[in-house]
């Protein structure tokens, strides 16, 4: 061992030597890399994994690799030179157009990476390629029918494709196969074992395939004109009962009797619904019933157990006739009743489709809407052809409970307590009273939480049951509803013309051969419907005073009985200029109806009349005021709180323009009469002040001009006879719509806020103007000031008011001296041109936005905006 040891060393030795030379004998870098040589050695000999060896493996494999690449790049050009072209050996080798044994030398021209193993294990493994002309000979000898010239008589196969018998397969190749196939032109040193079997695996199987193709030549070659796609063939009779049971094989016999049963499994389930739902019999629905019991659940085992009987009476007739006692109403004649397929096949036809539809409605009998619903389903769905007439019928003979439910809704009306009927409307709008209540399966029913007294009864009072409306109802949900609602109404209102049509039964307007059922039931529901909305518009109109109320409400929320809410307004004002209290609600509500009934306004009743505000005395403001007007059932459900409260919202935003333009006003006045002393101050003030005026006047001009519109079409609305939710609604969007055009919509804050800064100087130019007449009047000389306030009252008595004059003035000292000019005039221009132009251009923001469907709202700003164009700013 110890020998072999030292052999190695000394071979290791003498090979490093021989690798590097200028290593001398006896160095230390000598001795380290023998013994690393060495120990590899040794490393490798003990069993350890080299991956190295296996890369040496391969590499000595290049130099045969390097021997067929020269011979086939040989074999490439002599195919160029039959090609037409000759071989440049400047001419690049693209990858793209050789073929994959060049790809595969191509890379293993330089260094094995994992690239050059899968191309070659791809290579090695790569499935050939068939000769193109025996390709399409065998795919044409499987197609069929057999067609082509080659089948045609006198056609010589061996003239035609150039073959014979003798041709000897081993001939010369063509290019095509010299692709396919590569030789091997020596027995490589290394060869895996998988390649070699792949290859002999392909091999057989192309012997195979030649093999057969030949087989098949031969056969079409023996078979000759007796071929039978060749021949026209004949008829051949067969006998009426030759299908028999007895022609039948014992696994078909099993099939027929298996399917009998189960057709008799489903007629017992059926047998056993039936009798479990009619077992309690008839009764109302108001009587104790088990759980999930209904009309409509007993209307639908009813039309079951027609469907039984008729399976029965076929069944009986069947058997009458096989008996030879009777004739049989089969269309299966009684000679052939033993033909057990036809009578598979009949009853498949009659009852097959329509047991399988019944029993896949059973589980839906727990709900009404969802078994009428499940049954429509089963009439549209495209495999219920031949069951869709016996389905039509069953579905008219189930809905009829709840086509009379609906019948009693449309005209009967929506119930409505007694209390309302008999006039005592406060004590039903408290609770249910003696509200007549609906059957549970109906699909309106009556929300509990709902009570006549909210504002959106008429929405949320009566709603859809919980499964949705019924799909063979469907496009009537809304009409339906108002209709309803519109008839109890009615009804409730004492109404005379009260009467409707007579309400017909649903086999009268849909049959079996009825094409698109929810048209139908939509044509006949209509007139009823309409009849009833139309109806309650005249009485709205004409009974109930729409338009008057329309316009007493109008008059007051939105300023259009400008004499009185004038007259109001003068009397708040000066309550709260003086300190006085006014934010009481008797005292607002009477001092409002005492304005009403100052002037004589017939149109307004004062009594409706409600004034209050949100907080109390000492803590509210001109914002907190809200107006209310009250109306009489059934105008109350229009004319919401949510609608009054927003009509407040529009009447305290013009009671504070309309403020800010009365103190602009006080303060003109004010300075004109007091003038003397300061003329410069009191140009400069009168010029602000009327910059400011101007904008404001502006503002209310174009504000009322834009109510007048709205309202006017408001009304054509209101009078159109729409329904009565359509009447809510167009009440809401008209409200919402002008609370948009006072700036008190979240999108409009910005401008809001600008508004409100103007508004909020004319306070600034009061006070102003409160000290200038103090610093203008000399202290010695108190009357001078009245003097030219008298004068000044001649010419413009209506503009002046003594007693409000001198409660504007000051009760301080009068300043001497100071200048022209002080700092707060000009910190009130520097706002109200700030303000002025944040007020632009939000308005100008508001005209751009919106598209084609706003167009009347985008013009409507541009009003504004063309109006604001012309403000100009003072020169101070």
């Amino acid at each position: 061992m110890g020998s072999n040891s030292r052999s190695m060393a000394d071979l290791a030795r003498q090979l490093v030597l021989a690798l590097q030379p200028d290593l001398g004998e006896g160095s230390s870098q000598l001795e380290t890399t023998t013994r690393h040589v060495v120990s590899e050695l040794k490393a490798n000999a003990h069993g350890g994994l080299r991956t190295e060896w296996e890369d040496f493996a391969r590499i000595c494999v290049e130099e045969d690799v390097a021997d067929a690449y020269d011979k086939l790049v040989g074999k490439l050009e002599h195919h160029r030179r039959r090609g037409g072209t000759t071989w440049d050996d400047n001419m690049p080798l693209h990858t793209t157009n050789i073929p994959q044994h060049i790809q595969l030398l191509l890379a293993l021209s330089g260094p094995i990476v994992p690239k050059t193993r899968e191309l070659a294990q791809e290579y090695l493994t790569r499935p050939p390629q068939v000769p193109e002309s025996d390709l399409r000979l065998y795919e044409e000898i499987m197609a069929e029918p057999f067609e082509g010239d080659h089948w045609g008589p006198g056609y010589d196969e061996e003239v035609m494709e150039g073959w014979t018998e003798s041709e000897d397969s081993e001939g010369n190749t063509t290019a095509t196969e010299e692709e396919v196939v590569t030789p091997a032109l020596k027995t490589p040193r290394y060869r895996s074992a998988a390649a070699d079997a792949a290859r002999e695996a392909e091999l057989r199987r192309r012997a195979e395939e030649e093999q057969r193709l030949l087989f098949a030549k031969l056969s079409l070659r023996d078979l000759g004109a007796n071929a039978y796609w060749k021949s026209g063939g004949c008829d051949v009779p067969i006998r009426d009962d030759l299908h028999g049971w007895r022609a039948l094989s014992s696994a078909a016999l099993e099939g027929i009797l298996k399917d009998f049963a189960a057709r008799a499994t489903q007629a017992a389930s059926l047998r056993a619904f039936v009798g479990e739902a009619l077992a309690a019999g008839p009764s109302s629905w108001r009587s104790q019933r088990s759980p999930g019991a209904s009309e409509t659940r007993e209307a639908f085992a009813e039309a079951c157990r027609l469907v039984l009987n008729n399976l029965g009476t076929w069944i009986a007739d069947l058997e009458s006739a096989f008996m030879g006692s009777g004739i049989s109403t089969s269309t299966v004649v009684p000679g052939a009743i033993s033909t057990t397929l036809l009578l598979q096949l009949e009853l498949t036809n009659k009852f097959g489709d329509l047991l399988d539809h019944l029993c896949d409605l059973i589980p839906f009998t727990s709900s009404a809407n969802g078994l009428l619903n499940a049954i429509y389903g089963a009439i549209c769905a495209p495999t219920s052809l031949l069951s869709r007439p016996a389905l039509v019928d069953i579905f008219i003979r189930s809905a009829t409970p709840m086509w009379r439910l609906l019948g009693d809704w449309l005209v009967g009306g929506m119930p409505v307590p007694d209390s309302l009927t008999c006039g005592d409307a406060d004590i039903a709008l408290q609770g249910w009273d003696d509200e007549r209540p609906l059957n549970p399966e109906f699909l309106i029913q009556r929300d509990r939480d709902s009570s006549w007294s909210d504002e959106d009864f008429w929405e949320a009072g009566y709603v859809i049951d919980e499964e949705g409306w019924p799909a063979w109802l469907h496009g009537t949900q809304e009409m339906v509803l108002e209709g309803g609602k519109s008839r109890g109404l009615l009804r409730s209102l004492s109404t005379a013309n009260t009467e409707t049509g007579e309400w017909q039964a649903l086999e009268a307007i849909i049959d079996p051969f009825t094409a698109d059922i929810p048209h139908a039931l939509s044509e006949y529901l209509t007139p009823f419907c309409k009849n009833s909305q139309n109806l309650l518009g005249e009485v709205l109109e004409w009974d109930c005073e729409l338009q008057k109320h329309l316009l007493a409400i109008d008059a007051l929320t939105l300023m259009r009985g400008t004499v009185v809410v004038d007259d109001w307004a003068e009397w708040l004002f000066d309550q709260m200029r003086t300190g006085k209290p006014w934010a009481d609600f008797q005292l607002l509500t009477h001092s409002l109806r005492d304005a009403i009934e100052s002037h004589g306004a017939q149109w307004m009743n004062p009594h409706a009349v409600r004034a209050r505000t949100l907080r109390g005395q000492g803590k509210a403001t001109l914002v907190d005021i809200r107006v209310d007007y009250l109306v009489p059932f059934p105008l109350s459900q229009l004319f919401t709180p949510t609608a009054m409260d927003l009509r407040s919202d529009v009447f305290t935003f013009l009671l504070r323009v309309l403020r800010a333009r009365k103190v602009l006003l006080k303060a003109r006045v004010l300075a004109e009469t007091r003038a003397g002393g300061r003329p410069e101050e009191l140009s400069q003030l009168r010029r602000l002040r009327h910059a400011t005026a101007w904008v404001l006047d502006t503002l209310w001009i174009w504000v009322n001009d834009v109510i007048e519109i709205r309202t006017g079409r408001h009304r054509q609305h209101m009078s159109q006879g729409a329904s009565f939710q359509r009447l809510i609604s167009f009440e809401l969007d008209h409200v919402r719509e002008l609370r948009r055009f006072c700036f008190l919509h979240a999108e409009t804050s910005s401008t809001l806020e600008a508004v409100e800064a103007i508004v909020d100087l004319s306070e600034d130019l009061l006070r102003v103007a409160t000290s200038t007449q103090g610093v203008a009047r000399p202290v010695s000389s108190p009357t001078r000031p009245r003097r030219r306030r008298s004068r000044h009252q001649d010419s413009d008595s209506d503009d002046s008011d003594d007693d409000a004059d001198d409660a504007l003035l000051p009760q301080d000292d009068a300043r001497e001296g100071g200048s022209p000019r002080t700092p707060q005039l000009d910190q009130i221009a520097e706002t109200l041109k700030a303000s002025v132009h944040r007020f632009r251009q939000g308005v100008d923001a508001l005209a751009a936005q919106g598209g084609m469907e706003a167009a009347d709202v985008r013009d409507t700003w541009g009003m504004l905006v063309f109006a604001l164009g012309d403000w100009k700013e003072p020169q101070l």
